[in-house]
């Protein structure tokens, strides 16, 4: 059992990085074994990521099934070589490294490594991003000048005769204000003192004949 995992971590360092063969999903793959020193038994591994399983073990020319068997399928040739046929293949499952190997005299003899990979997913790629620099916006601005119409209407009076004007309106009404203010006054002033006019003497009576007047 040392000598099996020695071997696998032998493998695994050397030959992980070797060229794989891609299948696609759910077809026949054969995986041949070619051990380099012919032994009693034959051993059919397979190497993952997980760790390592014993798919076949082939004695002389009988063959015994240690994985599904409906699955993988082993002969050997007439060379005596141990054969293994998967006959669906799994990419989630099957991908790894095959390797078979001999038992003589208690020591396992390794064949060549098989690396099985399925074919790689189409990459989707997506949207491309790019890149835009914005460029600052520099806003200009007008001013419109005032244009002033010299053809248009003046005024027909200035401000100095609106002026006048005004002054002397003022004016004209204080003296109104002020002959009717007096007039009123002298109008009360003549019906409640009558003694500062004169009177008409009054006629004799009719009839009444006048007094001579005599000298002394």
């Amino acid at each position: 059992m040392y000598q099996i995992s020695t071997g696998f971590c032998v493998i695994l360092s050397l030959f992980y990085g070797c060229s794989a063969n891609f299948h696609q999903e759910h077809s026949t793959v054969e995986v041949n074994c070619n051990p380099k020193t012919s032994g009693t038994i034959t051993f059919m591994f397979q190497i993952s990521s997980t760790g390592a399983n014993c798919l076949l073990i082939a004695k002389q020319t009988e063959v015994k099934h240690n994985a599904n068997s409906k699955k993988y399928s082993g002969h050997i040739d007439s060379n005596g070589n141990l054969n293994v046929k998967i006959k669906y293949f799994a990419k989630r499952t099957d991908s790894g490294l095959y390797v078979c190997a001999t038992m003589n005299n208690n020591k396992l003899f390794f064949g060549e490594v098989t690396k099985i990979q399925g074919v790689p997913d189409p990459v989707t790629q997506g949207p491309k991003m790019i890149q835009t620099t914005l460029k600052p916006v520099v806003k200009t601005t007008m001013i419109k000048q005032c244009v002033c119409d010299e053809k248009g209407a003046k005024p027909m009076l200035k401000c100095e005769t609106w002026i006048f004007t005004s002054l002397v309106g003022g004016c004209g009404l204080f003296l109104v204000l002020l002959i009717a203010t007096i007039v009123y006054c002298n109008r009360l002033r003549t019906r409640r003192c009558p003694h500062h006019y004169k009177r008409q003497p009054r006629g004799p009576p009719a009839g009444h004949a006048k007094m001579p007047t005599s000298h002394f």
